[in-house]
This record gives structure tokens, C-alpha cells and sequence, in this order.
């Protein structure tokens, strides 16, 4: 992973006092540092999400759509894989000006804290196009349909 404690004390060192960074996950090596708060792996990390104005996070599947759920302002910073799919997630959410996206070898090049204030500026509100709340619950109607409909047929076929 890109967020080891170099990363973090560098965030630490260029940001402004005034930002408290949230680390969730855990770290191999940490190092207490004022401003930094170490949550490693909390069942609360969506309470931790919730608090947090702006994340930086890979563009893994389910961070993404975590953070998307929680309709969370994001600086992806795609992890390498053998098949590019988090570029490619991250382009695409940088399109629809759902996330700003930082290549992990930049990292340590960024204006941070410009890009934060950027990160508040994306419109959240497109996540309510993708995300579907009842989805869960209109996939179960249709596979009891589907079912309903399979076994009435396989049934008919026996009479």
C-alpha cells in the first residue's frame, strides 16, 4: 500500500495544523504524531468516514463504493494491479467529478492541501445515479420471479 508512515508524516509536514488526519487500517509501522489519529481496523470505520470532510483512499472496489454510500468527497490514488482496474475506476470517477485522482508516484509532489480544498469542491450528488438504496431488494424480487417462473415451468413439465 501507497499509505505507509512515510506517506502520513509527509501529509503531516505539509498540511496546515488545522487538519486532523484519519488513518484507518492497519500500519506495519506507526509513529504517534500530533494531528494523527491511528483508528487501525475499527468495526467503527464508517463512523470515522462519516466525520471526515475529504479521503484519500486507493480505488479499490469497496472503499470506493463505501465511501460513494457515503456520499464522501475522495482523492483516489489507484493501486497498481495487474489489469489497471483501479486506473481505470479512478479515471472514471474523475470524469463524473466524483473523485480527484492522484497517481501513487506523485504522491509525494502533490499540493496537498489545495487538493483537499479542491476534493470539497466535487458534487457528491451524482453517487444517488449510481448507488440504487432498494437494490438488495429489487435483485431478491427478480430472482424469486425468475425462480418462481423456472420452477412453475419445470413443474408444468411433469403434469
Amino acid at each position: 500500500s501507497c499509505v505507509n508512515q512515510s506517506y502520513i508524516t509527509h501529509l503531516r509536514e505539509v498540511l496546515p495544523k488545522r487538519f486532523t488526519i484519519h488513518v484507518l487500517g492497519e500500519l506495519a509501522d506507526f509513529e504517534v504524531l500530533a494531528g494523527v489519529v491511528y483508528h487501525g481496523d475499527t468495526p467503527k470505520a464508517k463512523d470515522v468516514l462519516r466525520g471526515c470532510e475529504v479521503v484519500i483512499c486507493d480505488a479499490g472496489h469497496n472503499c470506493v463504493m463505501e465511501l460513494g454510500s457515503l456520499r464522501k468527497p475522495m482523492i483516489c490514488m489507484p493501486a497498481p494491479r495487474p489489469f489497471d482496474e483501479q486506473e481505470v475506476k479512478a479515471d472514471l470517477l474523475a470524469r463524473e467529478r466524483l473523485a480527484l485522482v492522484v497517481k501513487e508516484k506523485d504522491r509525494f509532489d502533490v499540493d496537498w492541501e489545495r487538493m483537499i480544498e479542491n476534493a470539497k469542491d466535487l458534487s457528491t450528488a451524482a453517487w444517488g445515479d449510481i448507488m440504487n438504496p432498494r437494490a438488495t431488494e429489487e435483485i431478491a424480487d427478480r430472482l424469486k420471479a425468475v425462480c418462481s417462473k423456472w420452477f412453475e415451468r419445470r413443474l408444468n413439465d411433469y403434469n
